[in-house]
């Protein structure tokens, strides 16, 4: 049986202050490091791949999925949100997916994504966040039934290009005070790069508005693999 690996920044309870903080900064790196063993054991090279560490070191939860000899079958990279500052919170952010090329077309990714869905579910999680980056990520998301909203220009700190990606965002829980409204985060992931639609788009729209434009990576690497 293929089993689920989990690397996350873990501190002990009863922890406080400095003390605290000093030990959260530790499991961080301690974290990142498991990360980024991960990324060696992959032997591939693409730019979603680079930042994993990074996003772990920032708070995010690695999911391996396994085969029973240990094999690494295939990676999600997502943070699961805590705060319920309005009705669409708390949210699982989901950065990464990415399974080795010669093992695609098994569903290994959408396995291992309906096992971190239904811990989200569990950990209280409203709704799911994500930015397409590729046409395969396109794809995947397409798959699993989420909802895309539009392009979105992404800016780094200095206001620099990054290139562009799809603002996918889905309920996890489907609740009344939904329908028929636009998620706050939307609004905020398309301000300054398209308006809001009233309602979700289709992947068949999504690809007319690119045209021949590419994705955020793919700029990086044609067509970088992400299932």
């Amino acid at each position: 049986m293929n089993t689920v690996q989990i690397i996350k920044t873990e501190v002990e309870e009863g922890l406080h202050g400095a003390e605290k903080q000093a030990a959260e900064k530790e499991a961080a790196k301690f974290a990142a490091k498991e990360a980024a063993g991960v990324y060696k054991e992959i032997k591939e090279k693409s730019p979603i791949l680079s930042e994993i560490s990074m996003l772990v070191f920032r708070g995010a939860t690695l999911f391996v999925l396994r085969d029973p000899a240990n094999n690494l079958l295939s990676i999600n990279v997502s943070q699961f949100g805590k705060k319920k500052i309005n009705i669409w919170q708390p949210y699982v952010n989901w950065y990464t997916a990415y399974t080795p090329v010669a093992l695609r077309r098994n569903r290994y990714a959408t396995t291992l994504y309906r096992h971190v869905e239904a811990l989200a579910i569990a950990a209280g999680c409203r709704r799911l966040k994500s930015l397409a980056g590729t046409q395969l990520g396109l794809l995947h998301h397409n798959g699993l039934g989420h909802y895309f909203w539009g392009i979105s220009l992404n800016l780094d700190k200095e206001g620099v290009s990054r290139g562009l990606s799809v603002c996918v965002d889905y309920p996890l829980v489907n609740l009344p005070e939904y329908e028929n409204r636009v998620p706050a985060s939307v609004q905020r992931t398309l301000r300054g790069s398209e308006p809001a639609p009233l309602r979700p788009i289709s992947v068949t729209e999504i690809r007319r508005r690119l045209g021949a434009n590419q994705l955020q990576y793919e700029t990086e690497q044609t067509l970088s693999e992400v299932i």
